[in-house]
Parts: C-alpha cells; sequence; structure tokens
C-alpha cells in the first residue's frame, strides 16, 4: 500500500471542492435554460420545468464526476470496508465516478415518484407567488 493518500496527493483533498464547484456551474447553465429557454407562463408548465432541470444538470454532471475522479484521484487507491472492520479494497477513480452519479441519478428517481408532493407544494409555491404580486 501506498503512503498515505492524503499527505502524498493534495488533489485528492479537492475532489469533493471540484464536484461542488462543477455542480454549482451546472445549476448555472440548468437555470438558465429553465429561465430564458423553456418559459414557463402557465401554473401547469412549472412542475414539468423544474423535473427537465433536474434531467439537463444529471446529464451535465455525468460526464463532469468522471472526469473530476480521473483528474483528482491516483489510479489505484485503497477505501476502508464498512462491512468488514479493519479491511480495505483497492479501488479506481471510475468507482468514485460511478458513486456521485448514482446519487444524481437516485435524486432523479425520487422526485418522479414523487408526483404527489410535487402537485401540493407546485400549489404552495403558485400560492406564495400571487400573494407576493398582490401586494
Amino acid at each position: 500500500m501506498d503512503d498515505d493518500i492524503l499527505t502524498t496527493n493534495i488533489d485528492t483533498l479537492l475532489y469533493p471542492l471540484i464536484a461542488t464547484a462543477v455542480g454549482i456551474l451546472a445549476c448555472i447553465v440548468t437555470s438558465f435554460i429553465g429561465v430564458y429557454i423553456t418559459k414557463v407562463n402557465r401554473v401547469d408548465q412549472i412542475e414539468s420545468t423544474l423535473k427537465y432541470q433536474l434531467v439537463i444538470s444529471t446529464v451535465l454532471l455525468t460526464p463532469v464526476f468522471f472526469l473530476c475522479a480521473e483528474w483528482c484521484l491516483p489510479g489505484r487507491f485503497y477505501m476502508t470496508d464498512l462491512t468488514v472492520v479493519g479491511e480495505s479494497s483497492e479501488k479506481q477513480p471510475y468507482f468514485v465516478g460511478i458513486c456521485s452519479t448514482v446519487g444524481c441519478k437516485d435524486i432523479i428517481k425520487y422526485m418522479f415518484s414523487m408526483g404527489w408532493f410535487n402537485y401540493w407544494l407546485l400549489h404552495r409555491v403558485h400560492d406564495i407567488a400571487l400573494l407576493l404580486t398582490s401586494t
């Protein structure tokens, strides 16, 4: 096993920061698309536009997570196995990219399966928007 990965490779520490930074950039691009390209003119368009934005951000972030992992992480590294105390297994950067991407895709599955919650939330947001514009 190599020396401690945290003391020999500062890029390893930067992966969470870089992944967060590119996530913010993807959100900015996605918001731009949501505001200027897919205009919302009716209440029934709000939910579909939000879902489009979620899909667009996931599509943007999927390759970026893999690129960030390849750039920041060493070719092979060891991670502690959480199921067996004291054991560690060898991993490669694509493993971290897969974990990050699965998180995005799980959010999409959760969002699309929560139709009733979206319906309830949509009306709350609409009520607040009406309240703010009426004053």
